[in-house]
Order: structure tokens, then C-alpha cells, then sequence
């Protein structure tokens, strides 16, 4: 019996009647308020548009809801559940792959010049180039690539907020393989140095975008693997590069050097072909710069790649509703060069200044990056 069919037979008081349609309405009100906040309402577009209840789905979640859906038991640690997970994800592994081949290629302009320079004194790149001066000649054309890098790394490297991951990465490797095969037409110091420090702005070009898209293309369970994979093909890189040095220089000692730097630049150029195919542009990058459409998109094509098929995938308006849980939280549209490079001052200064902790963590890992740097790449060179 109802509230009103109580009052008008004289059941209930009215006073009483009053506060139980009080208390009936703050409820319905408290009900559809928790249920407006713990969920939101989206539809299948490749299905019959039935509108379905469920809870705002993340880029992340949504990719490792992909990754776990696809994954076969590794908790085991047995070969057969490796390889099923693997044939089932070859796709997305073939991408992480085309970008360890552009790290790789990184490797290979950086430490080709030391090659080079070990051919001695006697050599015609030491008469053509070096003026038959290796310790002060040598010096410069070693240093010019570290001083690109230190630009390119600094300065074109936050172009990758501003215009996206995939455009500055692709933009550095060009201008990697470009300059790599300028290197081998040099005809005199200046040139090469020129054409050797246009290369390391490639190099730190590239470096920082390229870390950056295989972290925001990665699903969070797999990240650090993901990471790992493509920072051991600098390994890869330094043996293609020690190789075709030993079979140019070290067997046969026919091979020029121009021609030998010329192979060193294939790398980068390959690299930027893979990528322009096959990796697509970071969709939080997209989502913060308000295309939503866009990242959704690229986000579910990722997910297929893995080899999730879900059912229901990702739409815009779950991205929009989860744009709280990236680091910028504005639309980005707007946001130019000067902006961001003012927001990285910022953030780098933060690091110094604000947290004695975080501080002293800062500098305890720049004096051991600083220190392997400059020992392996001064082992290397010379």
C-alpha cells in the first residue's frame, strides 16, 4: 500500500506522510547521484547501438584488460606459455620491435665515427679529413656529435608535446640518415664536424620521443618490458656497427670510409620507414590535445593488435570522462613551444628545489649516468 492510499484511508498521519515523501525523494535523488558517478552510459557503434551500464574504461585499463585477456599463464614460466602468448601478440611485439631498430640506429651514427678514427694516422681519412692531426682534429669531430645531441636532446626533444611523439621522432631520424650520408661526401674538417653535429641533434632528437610513445603505447603490466626491449637494441646497434667495421677495415681494408658511413646511416633510414608504417602516434598525447576520436581509435587498434577483440570497444566519452588521470588535464591545443618549454623548466627545477629527498635522488642518478657516460663513451671513441 502506498504512502497517499495510506493517508487517505486514515492509516497514517499527515505529518508523518510528509516526511516519508521526504525521505523517499532525498533517496532516489542519493541513488542517482552514486549512480551518474560509478558509471557512465556508451553504446557499441558496431553492434545494434544497445546502450549498455558500465564503468568508464582508461587508455591504461583498457589496454591491460587487453594484454591480460590475450596473456596464457605466464605465472608458470614454461616455454609453451611463453610462445602461445607470443603467437597470440606478435602483432604488437613486431611494433616494439620496429622501434628498438630505431634505437638501434642511434647507436650506430654515434659509434661509427670511432671506427673511423681508429684507422690511424697513415690512413687516407687522416690525410683527407683529419690534416694528419688525430689528437686535435679527432678531438672536434668526436665532440661536434655529443654537442648536437646535448641540443637535440634539450631543445627539438620538447617539440614532442607540441606536435606529437611520432612527427619529432620520425623529424629526428631524417635528419639522422640525412646527415649520416652527408658525413660521407665531407671534403674537409669543417664539413664533417658540420655534418657530424646536424647528426646529434637527430640523435637527441629522437631519443626522448621515441621512450616516450613505447610508454604511452604500452600497457601497464608490460611497460617495463616494453622499455627494456627496445634500450638493449643499442646493444644490437653497436654489434652491426662493430661488425661492418671488422669485415671494411679489419679483413680486407678495401672498403672506404665514406662508403662505411653511408651503411651507418641505413639504420635511421629504415627506422623511419617502419615507423611511419607501422607505429601510430601516442593516443594520450592525442587525448590531451583534444581528440579524443583519434586516441579511442588508435587505442582499439592497439588492443586488436595484441589480439583482444572486445566487444564493446573504447569510445571518446570514456576518455573524456578518465581525462583527470593525465598530467595535464587541459586542453592542449593551444599549448605552443614556449609553453611547454616553460612548464619543463618548471618541472626540471622542481626537482631541486621543493623536496630535499627527491633532490638528493636527482643528483645521486645524473653523478651515475654522468659517470657511465663518460667513461664508456670515452672508452669508445678513443
Amino acid at each position: 500500500m502506498s504512502v497517499n492510499a495510506a493517508t487517505d484511508l486514515g492509516l497514517v498521519p499527515e505529518e508523518t506522510t510528509t516526511s516519508l515523501s521526504t525521505v523517499a525523494d532525498a533517496d532516489a535523488d542519493a541513488d542517482a547521484e552514486l549512480e551518474e558517478s560509478s558509471a557512465i552510459l556508451y553504446s557499441d557503434s558496431n553492434s545494434d547501438c544497445q546502450e549498455t551500464m558500465m564503468p568508464a574504461r582508461s587508455i591504461d585499463s583498457f589496454m591491460d584488460d587487453a594484454f591480460d585477456a590475450t596473456t596464457i599463464d605466464l605465472g608458470r614460466m614454461t616455454w609453451t606459455s611463453y610462445t602461445k602468448t607470443f603467437v597470440r601478440q606478435w602483432n604488437y611485439w613486431a611494433l616494439v620491435l620496429c622501434m628498438g631498430v630505431c634505437n638501434s640506429s642511434d647507436a650506430t651514427e654515434i659509434l661509427a665515427l670511432s671506427y673511423v678514427l681508429g684507422l690511424g694516422e697513415k690512413s687516407d681519412f687522416a690525410s683527407e679529413i683529419l690534416e694528419n692531426d688525430l689528437s686535435r682534429n679527432g678531438g672536434v669531430l668526436a665532440g661536434s656529435i655529443f654537442l648536437g645531441m646535448l641540443i637535440g636532446g634539450g631543445v627539438v626533444g620538447i617539440f614532442g608535446d607540441v606536435y606529437g611523439r611520432k612527427k619529432i621522432l620520425l623529424s629526428g631520424l631524417i635528419l639522422n640518415g640525412s646527415a649520416g650520408v652527408l658525413s660521407a661526401t665531407a671534403v674537409d674538417l669543417i664539413t664533417l664536424a658540420s655534418a657530424r653535429f646536424v647528426a646529434g641533434i637527430g640523435i637527441g632528437g629522437s631519443i626522448p620521443p621515441l621512450f616516450a610513445l613505447a610508454a604511452e603505447i604500452a600497457p601497464r603490466k608490460c611497460r617495463g618490458l616494453v622499455i627494456s626491449i627496445i634500450a638493449s637494441f643499442w646493444m644490437v646497434g653497436s654489434i652491426f656497427t662493430s661488425v661492418l667495421a671488422f669485415c671494411s677495415f679489419g679483413l680486407t681494408r678495401t672498403l672506404s670510409w665514406r662508403i662505411f658511413l653511408t651503411i651507418c646511416s641505413f639504420p635511421s633510414i629504415i627506422g623511419a620507414a617502419l615507423v611511419y608504417y607501422n607505429v601510430p602516434e601516442s593516443p594520450r598525447f592525442l587525448l590531451r590535445t583534444g581528440r579524443s576520436y583519434e586516441s579511442a581509435q588508435i587505442t582499439n587498434k592497439l588492443a586488436q593488435k595484441i589480439g583482444y577483440h572486445c566487444p564493446f570497444p573504447l569510445t571518446p566519452s570514456e576518455l573524456s570522462h578518465n581525462l583527470d588521470e593525465l598530467p595535464y588535464t587541459e586542453n592542449e591545443t593551444s599549448r605552443n613551444f614556449i609553453a611547454v618549454s616553460r612548464d619543463g623548466i618548471i618541472g626540471v627545477l622542481s626537482l631541486y628545489n621543493f623536496d630535499i629527498k627527491v633532490c638528493q635522488t636527482t643528483l645521486v642518478a645524473q653523478s651515475i649516468w654522468f659517470t657511465i657516460s663518460f667513461g664508456s663513451y670515452g672508452l669508445i671513441t678513443w
